[in-house]
């Protein structure tokens, strides 16, 4: 009797012993699954968090890109082949001043200004002399009375070309006193007198700044003497038809009003 119950105890602790030894490994074989699974699911669950918080509208794999790149600044061609950034940090070059466009004729005693963009030790303010001429530095005497002052630009890069071995720096000329733009009127008019306009005048201009035609004045025997190219002419105007009233468009075209040039002498008997 004691034997059968010794071998009941036996068999109990033995059974005791194998469900603790199943439990312990089908626990351990569920704990290497779970542990498997988590690192598979792992990078999957990485992206869609990445995806969720990226903003609206932006491209994960172009976010994830190096910002280098994001910050290059593209490039444009141009139409000679040339590449230029869009993105401009630097301020703007300094361009030449634009070459001037005159209609005014440069004369004896006007004051001009010249100036060889780049080069300030070529800058001058000149006095055109009586005989029409003046002189500008590495160029020497130049004849300007009677030329436009883009054509004086146009000779002094011509005589500086010899002077620089590539382009020739963009030259400037100003007319800044018409001194030169002198005429007289003589006879009868309130104010006779030698005049300098600031501008060009036609005759009855001119007569208003010798405060008008005097009294008994002739203006159908007006007398323009002017001189060119060495030899004097002289004109008859009739201006006696504008002083009256209703004037008409044939008495302006008869009456001659022409431009007065300097050196030119009005004489109103």
């Amino acid at each position: 009797m004691a034997g059968l119950i010794a071998l009941e105890k036996y068999n109990a602790s033995l059974w005791d012993g194998l469900r603790a030894n199943a439990y312990r490994a089908l626990r351990t074989s569920a704990c290497s699954a779970l542990s498997a699974a988590t690192i598979l699911l792992a990078p999957q669950a990485v992206a869609q968090t990445s995806d969720a918080d990226a903003p609206t509208g932006v491209d994960t794999a172009t976010a994830s890109a190096p910002m280098e790149a994001v910050a290059q600044p593209q490039a444009t061609v141009a139409a000679d082949g040339s590449t230029a950034s869009e993105t401009t940090d630097q301020a703007p070059a300094t361009l030449p001043p634009t070459p001037s466009i005159s209609s005014y004729q440069i004369n004896a005693g006007d004051a001009l200004e010249i100036y060889v963009w780049g080069e300030e030790r070529l800058q001058r303010s000149l006095t055109v002399l009586p005989d029409g001429s003046i002189a500008f530095p590495l160029v020497g005497q130049l004849q300007v009375a009677g030329t436009l002052p883009q054509d004086v630009e146009r000779m002094v890069r011509e005589r500086l070309r010899a002077q620089y071995r590539g382009e020739v720096p963009t030259v400037t000329v100003s007319v800044a006193e018409t001194a030169g733009l002198q005429f007289s009127i003589m006879g009868k008019v309130r104010s006779p007198g030698a005049f300098t306009a600031g501008r060009y005048l036609n005759v009855l201009e001119a007569l208003s700044l010798a405060g008008g035609p005097a009294e008994f004045a002739n203006l159908d025997s007006v007398t323009l003497i002017r001189e060119q190219e060495g030899e004097v002419f002289s004109t008859r105007l009739r201006l006696g038809s504008l002083f009256k009233t209703g004037v008409s468009a044939r008495d302006v075209e008869r009456a001659g009003i022409i431009r007065i040039l300097p050196g030119d002498v009005l004489i109103v008997p």
